[in-house]
């Protein structure tokens, strides 16, 4: 079954939410854990950001109000990480998975 909303909740799902940005999938990063997101995919304006239980269904209401604008965002989004056809996707992706890494690495 095809699933119309994406929920990442943690590092190894980040890319998961990757490919349901460039899918053009409402995302909600689920990030209960304090520490700051390891990816930037709520400050980029692609996804939904619930870092309280509580925010979780008013976080839904905000993807639905916000539809266009993170479509919007979305579509910047796949064009500064994903869509150039430059030779340079996998040099994106690594910087990506690296900064995932460092992240992770100052929080610890």
């Amino acid at each position: 079954m095809e699933s119309p909303l994406i929920f990442s909740y943690q590092i190894v799902f980040e890319y998961f939410a990757m490919e349901a940005v460039a899918l053009i999938k409402p995302v909600i990063i689920l990030n209960l854990s304090g520490e700051p997101d390891p990816v930037n995919y709520v400050k980029e304006g692609v996804a939904i950001g619930v870092y309280l239980e509580t925010d979780l269904k008013s976080a839904i209401q905000k993807l639905l109000e916000k539809y266009t604008e993170l479509l919007q965002n979305r579509e910047k989004y796949i064009q500064k990480y994903l869509f150039k056809i430059d030779g340079k996707t996998t040099e994106r992706i690594i910087n990506i998975g690296l900064s995932m890494i460092n992240a992770n690495i100052k929080n610890d």
